[in-house]
């Protein structure tokens, strides 16, 4: 999916900086954070000490207090504060503007539905339940607000390339290379490896509900089931 990120603060009580100077501290504690837990594809160190960095901060100047807070009834706003301070804030916005001059993985970020953590279906059944809703205004958990259209479009891409996913196995079996091709030719700057992750999660998909069938025990080769 989206990822979660998570790491940062140094301690209560560290002398607080506002505005650029805040985002520029939070890059260099990035930076500066040694991250040991396994790195994926898509992320570069700087992403991994971003959630380190992130992690370090919830579990010292949030999770202590959590309890209180529900007891009390509210939820500090010194804490979204904090979080601007830190640089965790508009992470895809340049730093002239108070942004961080992050990238779309550490801000906005691209959908990817990789079957080890992810579920196709799930991602589909909750872009289908929140369409129902009839929102005026979508509060995406990364990235500025969306109009409701916009979960009508993402449901419409996600169900296309399911269809050119089908239509790549239509002719028999094939490698999840060349299916990964098929399915996102018209991305073909995307790197093979999240192409095959995301044409993978599309196949077990359709293998759960009778449309497809793998033609080898590990996933390397699909078919369209009855083929």
């Amino acid at each position: 999916m989206g990822a979660a990120f998570y790491d940062a603060g140094r301690r209560p009580g560290t002398p607080r900086t506002r505005g650029r100077a805040g985002a520029r501290a939070g890059r260099r504690l990035w930076q500066r954070g040694g991250v040991q837990t396994p790195r994926h594809a898509i992320f570069t160190p700087e992403h991994d000490a971003l959630r380190a960095s992130v992690r370090r901060f919830v579990d010292t100047e949030i999770r202590p207090f959590v309890d209180d807070w529900e007891a009390a009834g509210r939820f500090p706003d010194d804490v979204f504060r904090r979080c601007g301070e830190l640089g965790f804030l508009g992470l895809h916005y340049p730093a002239r503007w108070g942004g961080s001059d992050g990238d779309l993985a550490s801000g906005v970020s691209t959908i990817l539905v990789d079957p080890s953590e992810g579920d196709m279906d799930a991602y589909v059944g909750a872009l289908r339940k929140a369409s129902a809703l009839g929102c005026r205004i979508v509060l995406p958990g990364h990235g500025p607000p969306l109009a409701p259209e916009a979960l009508a479009a993402l449901l419409a891409h996600r169900l296309e390339r399911e269809s050119k996913v089908l239509a790549a196995i239509a002719g028999g079996s094939r490698p999840l290379a060349e299916i990964a091709d098929a399915a996102y030719d018209d991305l073909p700057g995307l790197p093979l490896f999240l192409r095959a992750r995301q044409a993978l999660a599309h196949l077990v998909s359709l293998e759960r509900r009778g449309a497809a069938r793998r033609t080898d025990p590990e996933g390397r080769a699909w078919a369209r089931a009855g083929s």
